[in-house]
């Protein structure tokens, strides 16, 4: 979702930068037509001529020309202080519009920074929350080897000496039996012994 948001921003911060040059482009083509058109139509305006008084009905005074030049420069000069603004508007608004897009670019590249800077922070912790889960993971798994591993071992050892009990047990069992058949054959040898010696003594 964040990757998404930072492409749709960058997309809008591209389309922002073109509609802006485009507006640029036709706002100072729109005011080289309007002060064109303003110096042409001034230099088009016709001159006033030069007016005569009548001084008398037998005499007539020349008159001194009106400054025509200077009238002209004049109006001229109001023509072009009326068009300046334009021009000032129009510089004004590249000026804006150059301002505006450096704050646009800093606005979008320290997003994107922010954006990328929070990516590294989380794949930072999720890679440190893998790792937990798996060293976690692995140590429960070799604990539950190890007791898995004693416990079948002490069951081995308890069944092996169970075996080795057993067999002493029947080892024991079959010398007691031996020997006690020993005991036996050597005490009716006795018996017998005893019975041959009563026997002659009583016979002399």
């Amino acid at each position: 979702m964040g990757w998404k948001k930072a492409c749709d921003e960058l997309e809008l911060h591209q389309r922002f930068l073109r509609e802006g040059r485009f507006w640029k482009s036709k706002n100072e083509d729109k005011g080289e037509e309007e002060a064109e058109s303003s110096i042409s139509s001034t230099s088009n305006e016709q001159e006033p001529e030069p007016e005569t008084e009548a001084v008398s009905s037998s005499q007539e005074i020349p008159t001194m020309p009106q400054p025509i030049e200077k009238v002209s420069v004049s109006t001229q000069t109001k023509k072009l202080s009326a068009s300046s603004p334009k021009m000032l508007h129009r510089s004004t608004q590249t000026n804006n519009d150059g301002v505006c897009q450096n704050m646009c670019h800093d606005k979008y590249t320290k997003i994107f920074n922010d954006f990328k800077d929070r990516m590294k922070a989380d794949h930072k912790r999720e890679t440190e929350r893998v790792v937990r889960e798996a060293v976690e993971k692995l140590r429960t798994e070799m604990e539950e080897e190890k007791r898995q591993a004693v416990s079948k071992a002490v069951a081995n050892a308890q069944g092996e000496m169970d075996r080795k009990c057993k067999q002493v047990k029947e080892k024991c069992k079959e010398e007691f039996l031996e020997e006690i058949k020993k005991l036996a054959g050597q005490h009716k040898q006795l018996i017998s012994q005893t019975k041959k010696k009563q026997w002659v003594s009583l016979k002399t």
